[in-house]
């Protein structure tokens, strides 16, 4: 009568099948393995494209080498440039846990200029511990067969430009000239909605209305707001009004209701384009790699059980 031990029992179908297959692949899957990481490594090393060049020819300064010069491109904020079948554009920049983050815009164009796919990636840069110094960190967007690596060469500090304090005092319905654009005192207004500050039961917000004109563009409308604590008389806040296109900033220095006038602190403002310097990199098959690395991890773990089979077979 035939034995039922063994292959016999279909629950021991599988670690018998395995330990055939360890003994048999284990260790060319893992070369196989090796050679797919060398091959995508070699691959994509020489096919590497740098999409971010820099046609323009600009000198970033001492800070870049000649050779990164060549591959680093220039984007200012919410201005898209074409980076070979992509448009690209610096959306905006964000502090989170001291790490500066960008977020830059990909859309892929086809040739009748359509958008096919769209994406963000992230570099960020944050302070090396060391020495303070900042240290760049890319951000990848995967396909199967490329990868886009961008990192973030340099940037804007985008510090806001003061010129020197002026003061006025005006009543409603006066006006005043500055460098760049007449400016009118609308009115004055009690507790306007406002996203500056979060004001308390206590607290009464008068809200001054400016207009400004410097007749070749839109008229721009904005408020100053001075906040004042009704139980003790206390000036809280004065929260200003910045109109960075007009390169103008007004806070309400104080009131004076006898006069039915306010006293303005003006000052014109300049704030810089912000920017980066940014690299992209385009590396083909570099997905090849980490099918490499799981062939070289499988045939270990297949070489593992083989070992294991025949030390059991020895003992037993």
């Amino acid at each position: 009568m035939p034995s039922l031990s063994g292959r016999g029992v279909g629950g021991s179908h599988a670690p018998s099948l395995l330990v055939q297959l360890a003994n048999g692949c284990g260790g060319s899957l893992a070369h196989i393995g090796f050679a797919l990481i060398l091959v995508a490594v070699v691959i994509s090393q020489h096919k590497q494209e740098a999409i971010s060049v820099n046609v323009e020819n600009l000198d970033f300064g001492d800070g870049f080498k000649q050779e990164d010069k060549k591959v680093n491109r220039l984007l200012f904020q919410n201005a898209p440039i074409k980076m070979a079948d992509y448009r690209v554009t610096y959306k905006s920049k964000e502090v989170i846990e001291g790490k500066t983050y960008f977020n830059i815009f990909f859309e892929k164009l086809s040739k009748q200029g359509k958008i096919t796919d769209t994406f963000t990636l992230k570099p960020f840069m944050q302070a090396n511990g060391k020495g303070g110094d900042l240290v760049s960190n890319p951000d990848t967007k995967h396909y199967l067969s490329k990868d886009i690596f961008t990192n973030v060469s340099s940037f804007s500090n985008d510090k806001i430009e003061e010129g020197k304090m002026n003061t006025d005092t005006l009543a409603v319905g006066d006006s005043m000239f500055t460098s760049s654009c007449l400016v009118y005192f609308d009115s004055l207004i009690a507790n306007p909605p406002s996203d500056s500050f979060t004001k308390t039961p206590n607290q009464l917000s008068i809200g001054a209305l400016l207009r400004m004109n410097n007749m070749t563009s839109s008229i721009d409308k904005g408020m100053a707001v001075y906040v004042i604590d009704m139980q003790s008389g206390i000036v809280t806040g004065s929260y200003a009004y910045n109109n960075w296109e007009k390169g103008l900033s007004f806070t309400i220095e104080k009131i004076l209701p006898e006069q039915e006038k306010v006293v303005f602190n003006w000052r014109e403002v300049k704030k810089p384009q912000s920017f980066v310097i940014m690299r992209a990199i385009l590396f083909p098959w570099i997905n090849l790699v980490w099918l490499g690395s799981i062939l070289i991890t499988a045939g270990g773990f297949l070489s593992a059980i083989n070992r294991r089979s025949k030390s059991s077979q020895k003992s037993s």
